[in-house]
């Protein structure tokens, strides 16, 4: 998926980064969704489920790859709904929507309508996922969308809390991961690499030789 596929079909290509963003930002490992991630590209599943020529049922009922995995499977069950409600969202009107998000004026009116229109008012840090992606695949370019461009994950707000760079590690509603979204991309510009390491962080901090939180440490 590239910035050249996006201007062929933008509603499309918006459906299957709601998806992506979906399994990014869920519970499966990365080695489990993304080899399904990519038979699903590879079959055009998507494609032809979004332009209604067939339903999903009937579309994998006969594939193979996907009937004898189960793991596929779990993956897959884990965005049949909202692959199902981001159809109908995108279907009706989606070059329009498309076209409000390209011209908001700046992060937090693009992550507003991410939030309320995409992902339905879910509060989850897929829509801060597919804006930080866009905007490096330079999609949605404006400048002004890169203070959002960082995903506050829990893993990530966790290890952020645990640096000092944002005051709680909780979050309840949209507003403190915008919150959270705006402290990891002020440290950590996407322009600059971004905040990916922060998922991973913990990973060195709980080495033998560097018992944190850093905050209890005083």
């Amino acid at each position: 998926m590239s910035a050249k596929d996006y201007g062929k079909k933008p509603p499309l290509f918006v459906y299957k980064m709601t998806l992506l963003s979906q399994l990014a930002t869920g519970l499966l490992p990365v080695s489990v969704w993304e080899p399904l991630w990519r038979r699903l590209l590879e079959h055009k599943v998507l494609d032809e489920y979004f332009e209604g020529k067939r339903g999903l049922e009937d579309l994998l009922a006969n594939e193979g790859w996907f009937q004898d995995n189960a793991a596929y499977r779990q993956a897959f069950a884990s965005i049949a709904f909202e692959a199902m409600r981001a159809k109908s969202t995108l279907t009706q009107g989606g070059q329009g929507l498309c076209d409000l998000i390209e011209d908001a004026l700046d992060g937090a009116s693009l992550i507003v309508q991410l939030h309320e229109r995409v992902f339905q008012g879910e509060i989850s840090a897929a829509p801060f996922w597919m804006l930080r992606e866009m905007f490096l695949l330079g999609i949605w370019d404006n400048p002004a969308f890169a203070n959002y461009a960082a995903v506050p994950s829990r893993q990530a707000r966790a290890n952020a809390c645990r640096l000092a760079l944002i005051a709680s590690q909780y979050a309840y509603s949209f507003e403190s991961l915008c919150e959270s979204a705006q402290a990891l991309a002020r440290h950590f510009p996407a322009s600059e690499g971004g905040d990916y390491a922060m998922s991973y962080v913990h990973e060195g901090l709980d080495g033998p030789s560097l018992q944190l939180p850093f905050r209890e440490q005083g």
